[in-house]
């Protein structure tokens, strides 16, 4: 080799090894405990107005006011070394009744999903009760933190089974009134970012799906051409854009196919 494929080796090794870089470390920081969780805040109620453009939002809002749920406001839940993110945000519309004694946040996870919805019971000792109308495979039971999931686009069906499950496990709790986006955040924070720092599953998953498609073809590319073929870190390179890919289609898909379902589901309630 001379030295002008030298040159060429360390170039694309020097390409792939910062890609797999960027791919690989936040869920390694992750790991070794540098997630970072937190909210912003915006309570300014106009900002959950419709604007007529979202109508899966739409339906949510009109489906909440009904049941006597008013805005608060918005806030955003924002993460550093989450899954595969260095770093990630979510908004969140939150409304909030007094009658029931409870929030509600309507939201998205996926790009083109439909809006998601859960409420959210916060008690005086610090308890945190969850029902989302998503996610039934998703239950939560750790210190004080209990969320589990109703498959459901009726929200009012969604809102009774909290309401039942809030009686069960918050007897003999004193509720704390749902006024302000600050009573809701400062309830909801510490548990997410404790669940989240204890569930390694989320990073370890992201680092292992980094490491194996780039991994993958880098050992089969060099078990053919030898390990120092220049064709080694494209290959790494190859499967670090294949597995972006299909990431990307299987988020779409998840999306796509609950959009399916609660349209099926829509018609049936017709």
């Amino acid at each position: 080799m001379d030295l002008s494929d030298t040159s060429l080796l360390i170039a694309l090794w020097s390409v792939a090894g910062l890609i797999l870089t960027v791919t690989c470390l936040p869920p390694l920081l992750g790991l070794l405990g540098f997630l970072r969780l937190w909210t912003e805040l915006d309570e300014n109620p106009s900002r959950l107005e419709p604007d007529g453009a979202d109508e899966s939002y739409a339906d949510a809002h009109r489906q909440l006011t009904a049941l006597g749920f008013t805005p608060l406001g918005v806030y955003w839940e924002k993460a550093c070394f989450l899954a595969h993110h260095w770093f990630k945000s979510f908004e969140v519309k939150s409304f909030a009744s007094k009658t029931h004694g409870c929030f509600a946040q309507a939201y998205r996870i996926l790009p083109g999903d439909s809006v998601r919805v859960f409420f959210a019971t916060c008690f005086e000792d610090s308890t945190y009760i969850v029902t989302a109308n998503h996610m039934e495979e998703l239950v939560i039971n750790d210190g004080g933190y209990y969320r589990w999931g109703v498959e459901s686009s009726d929200l009012a069906a969604v809102l009774e089974h909290h309401q039942k499950v809030v009686a069960q496990l918050g007897e003999g709790r004193a509720i704390k009134p749902p006024v302000s986006l600050q009573v809701l955040t400062a309830t909801m924070t510490p548990h997410n970012e404790r669940h989240l720092r204890a569930d390694r599953s989320i990073s370890l998953n992201s680092l292992y799906a980094g490491l194996f498609e780039p991994g993958i073809a880098a050992v089969l590319t060099a078990s053919v051409l030898g390990v120092a073929h220049p064709l080694v870190p494209v290959a790494v390179l190859i499967g670090c854009l294949r597995k972006a890919c299909l990431q990307s289609c299987m988020l779409w898909q998840v999306a796509r196919e609950r959009n399916v379902r609660i349209a099926r589901e829509k018609q049936g309630l017709a």
